[in-house]
């Protein structure tokens, strides 16, 4: 948690949601891509897909909605 501490310090975040997300590659793109002034904070992936569906909730460690 340090480290996302040190890194977000002085930084704006700019949120954003991935619609139609397949994979996950948009995301990943945003999630790696920062200035000294702001980063990506990724809030919401959607897709009708069940694999998909599992790749984001393994890489991203997210929870189901209900």
């Amino acid at each position: 948690m340090a480290q996302l501490d040190n890194f977000t310090e002085g930084r704006k975040p700019v949120t954003f949601v991935d619609l139609f997300a397949g994979a996950g590659g948009i995301s990943e793109g945003f999630m790696q891509a920062y200035t000294d002034h702001n980063y990506y904070d990724f809030v919401l992936a959607s897709d009708i897909n069940d694999n998909c569906e599992l790749t984001h909730r393994v890489r991203y460690n997210v929870l189901k909605a209900a």
